[in-house]
C-alpha cells in the first residue's frame, strides 16, 4: 500500500512534485521503516498524510521519522477499528452535549455513526483544508 500512497502524496505541492523528488524517497523510506518496526499498527492509509506535512515542516528524514513515531505512539489507537470507535464515541457525547439538535437531525437521517468523520479526526481535517492551512491546523 505504501507504494500506492506514495506517489499520490500531496503531489500538487512544490515539496512532493517532481518525480525525482527526495522527498518522496524520504516519504516512503520512514514509511516503511514504521510499519516494519511497528507491525502491530503497520502501515495504515492516511499515515502518509501525516508525514507529509511533518517532512514538510522538518525537512530532515531522520528527524521526521522519529517525530513521527512519537506522534504515531499518542494516536497510533485511531489507526485501529476500537480506537476509531472510542473516538468517534467521544464526538458522539460531544456533539449530543454541545449541539443536540445537529444530532438529533444526523440520527434522522441515518448518519449518526458518524462514520463520515473517521477521516477528519484520522488526519486532522488535513483533506478539507488547502495545504498552508492543513499545516497551520496539524501544528495547533
Amino acid at each position: 500500500i505504501v507504494k500506492k500512497d506514495v506517489p499520490r502524496t500531496d503531489r500538487q505541492h512544490e515539496y512532493f512534485e517532481k518525480d525525482d523528488s527526495e522527498h518522496l524517497v524520504w516519504l516512503h523510506d520512514i514509511l516503511v521503516t514504521y510499519a516494519v518496526f511497528h507491525q502491530e499498527v503497520g502501515y495504515v492509509q492516511g499515515m502518509n498524510d501525516v508525514l507529509a506535512i511533518i517532512l514538510f515542516v522538518i525537512d530532515n528524514e531522520a528527524d521526521a521519522y522519529w517525530c513521527l513515531n512519537s506522534y504515531l505512539n499518542l494516536i497510533q489507537s485511531d489507526f485501529m477499528a476500537k480506537g476509531m470507535v472510542e473516538k468517534i464515541g467521544a464526538l458522539k457525547r460531544l456533539l449530543n452535549f454541545i449541539e443536540p439538535d445537529l444530532m438529533q437531525h444526523l440520527e434522522k437521517i441515518d448518519a449518526g455513526d458518524l462514520i463520515f468523520c473517521h477521516r477528519w479526526l484520522l488526519l486532522g481535517f488535513k483533506r478539507e483544508f488547502v495545504w498552508d492551512d492543513s499545516v497551520r491546523l496539524f501544528e495547533i
